[in-house]
């Protein structure tokens, strides 16, 4: 692990513990969580564009071209999917984003690992946290999701049930102590984040709990990750990231609030959070799609890569890997 991750990752558990310990009030955590998506949330799935440049070969144009079509065309499918299918679009989004989520987070696991296996464990931290979400926030089921899918309310669930789920979360833990216990440090830190982050969502509401999750631990994480990462095939900063992130961010969160506006016109029934919720799946879709095909290149042999990448990688600090 990178000593600049390392550092972010510490940062992000004493920021947790601060939240834990002195909860924000319900006042100000709807601004907390909006700035959190503005700030980061959002800016971090906008330079999908520049992934997409460095796997793809081909003119410049045609790159572009072939981008666009394929990313308004996942936009497009994943909406027509939510208007024949919520219930499948609403759970195969949670899966898909558990395993998103478990991806980012140990992106920096050693590339010799078998990908099943480091598929597995990426998706077996992103149950562990969106699982944990949800369970400690289940005030975010009375936001409409029962209109979509026949959720039961966690608060209302018979008591004989919540032993099997509290021993799926432990099976859970042991499975990523088992598959992690060759590398004790990275484990070590892995189950204090996990443990910080049962701690934020026990204690905060739910817009404190996933403006920090989503924006903090997963939003700066996948930027320090594309920095990281793009770097070995181009000149990239914190401050390039900035300037190609702002358009697509502008853009991303002008749809949104035009679709919520446009809703809200129409006096539909559904809610404003599950609006909130449906459109950011519908723009999360494709950059999870750009992300899993980012990794499978990163995780290509060299050879497999153009030549002008291949001089970019050999002289790029390989400390910078993640």
């Amino acid at each position: 692990m990178p000593p600049s991750l390392r550092r972010l990752k510490l940062g992000l558990i004493v920021a947790g513990l601060a939240l834990a310990l002195w909860p924000l009030p319900p006042s100000v955590s709807p601004w907390f969580f909006l700035g959190c998506i503005v700030l980061t949330g959002i800016p971090h799935g906008a330079i999908d564009h520049v992934l997409h440049r460095n796997y793809t070969s081909g003119p410049a144009w045609l790159v572009s071209v072939r981008f666009y079509g394929e990313y308004f065309l996942w936009i497009g499918a994943y909406t027509l999917l939510w208007w024949l299918l919520p219930q499948l679009a609403i759970v195969g989004f949670l899966l898909v984003s558990a395993y998103h989520f478990g991806q980012t987070q140990l992106a920096y696991l050693p590339a010799e690992i078998i990908p099943w296996q480091r598929r597995a464990i990426q998706l077996t931290w992103g149950v562990l946290v969106v699982g944990g979400f949800v369970f400690a926030n289940s005030v975010v089921l009375n936001y409409g999701f029962t209109q979509v899918i026949p959720i039961p309310n966690l608060d209302g669930l018979a008591q004989w049930s919540r032993p099997y789920m509290e021993a799926t979360a432990c099976g859970l833990i042991l499975l990523l102590v088992v598959s992690l216990h060759r590398q004790p440090n990275t484990l070590l830190i892995e189950l204090i984040e996990l443990t910080t982050l049962a701690m934020v969502f026990l204690s905060n509401d739910f817009y404190t709990s996933f403006g920090l999750f989503f924006g903090g631990w997963h939003a700066l994480n996948a930027i320090h990750h594309s920095i990281s990462d793009v770097s070995r095939y181009e000149q990239f900063s914190l401050r390039r990231f900035a300037r190609e992130s702002l358009v697509h961010s502008i853009a991303s969160l002008g749809g949104i609030a035009l679709i919520v506006w446009l809703v809200s016109r129409s006096q539909s029934a559904v809610g404003t959070e599950l609006l909130i919720f449906i459109a950011l799946s519908v723009l999360a879709f494709p950059h999870i799609v750009v992300l899993e095909q980012w990794y499978a290149f990163l995780q290509r042999p060299r050879t497999g890569a153009t030549e002008a990448q291949t001089s970019a990688s050999s002289v790029a600090d390989p400390t910078a890997s993640c």
